[in-house]
């Protein structure tokens, strides 16, 4: 089984500053490569990622000016990769590193949501390890894994479902009811979206969208997980922890869980799947699902 790479900073840095115009262009993943430039075939690999959620918005978001500066960002622990900017950004600018990050093949997480307007990640930050590289054995997952931590970077993370906008102390907004910023091995969170649910039902599915429980990926960072699809109900669809396919399947479950964040998403757009409960002629095993 090939592991997934995982995300572990959820929400680090919010912004407060106003929207200025209306995104009605299509929605644009713009990568930015920090430290390094990528291979003809490490690149390409990165645009077709971009390219598959992008593929599945049907507009683009309102630009929004994001003024983050480098001592903000060592004022926060966990913010130490993400990078310092200051700019209209329209729609998210993922900035790309490469680091050693403790033998797994990328990790990303948000830096930046926009708190007073559409309140979607802007900035997001992705490191890659050298085990996905060009000449490491592992370029046969590169795609599958990048667009993976795409997903996350696009807020597919506890801290861009649960948000306290307002600062109150009140959630705004709660995608993943009970989650608490720890997620322990026997935790059997949902998310409870409404969109996410009806696509989860409508493939057979009862109840919410089950989470995968405990740290990520299996790597042991308290307060990290309920990340990932459930492992075990999920099996091969592409923000599932693991993989044993290139190509996993991004499924109506995750367009569901972007549409109940309110992104403009093509519900339509997400691969044919079927529940590996559901699915004649396989040995699926234990798949945990109803």
């Amino acid at each position: 089984m090939q592991l997934r790479s995982h995300s572990v900073l959820g929400l680090i840095l919010s912004t407060g500053c106003s929207l200025l115009g209306k995104g009605d262009d299509p929605y644009d993943i713009e990568l930015r490569y920090v430290g390094w430039t990528p291979t003809a075939a490490e690149e390409a690999d990165f645009d077709a990622a971009a390219a598959r959620w992008e593929s599945v918005m049907t507009e683009g978001l309102p630009e929004h000016q994001v003024q983050i500066t480098q001592a903000q960002i060592d004022a926060v622990p966990d913010a130490e990769d993400c990078e310092p900017i200051d700019e209209l950004v329209d729609d998210l600018v993922v900035f790309v590193r490469r680091k050693d990050i403790s033998g797994a093949m990328a990790a990303a997480a948000v830096c930046v949501i926009d708190t007073n307007g559409h309140q979607l990640p802007s900035v997001a930050r992705m490191l890659v390890g050298e085990s996905i590289l060009d000449g490491s054995g592992g370029e046969l997952n590169r795609l599958s894994t990048i667009q993976h931590e795409l997903g996350h970077a696009l807020g597919l993370t506890p801290g861009a479902w649960n948000i306290d906008l307002d600062g109150d102390g009140v959630l705004d907004r709660e995608l993943l009811p009970g989650h608490d910023g720890t997620c322990a091995a026997e935790s059997a969170l949902t998310f409870g979206g409404a969109q996410a649910t009806a696509a989860y039902q409508a493939l057979g599915g009862t109840g919410g969208v089950p989470m995968e429980p405990g740290a990520p990926d299996f790597i042991s960072v308290d307060g990290s997980g309920c990340v990932h699809l459930s492992e075990s109900v999920f099996d091969d669809a592409l923000m599932s922890p693991s993989a044993d396919s290139p190509t996993p399947k991004l499924t109506s479950v995750t367009l569901g869980m972007l549409a109940d964040m309110g992104y403009p998403v093509d519900l339509s757009a997400a691969d044919d799947y079927v529940l590996p409960a559901f699915r004649e002629g396989e040995d699926t095993g234990d798949s945990g699902a109803p």
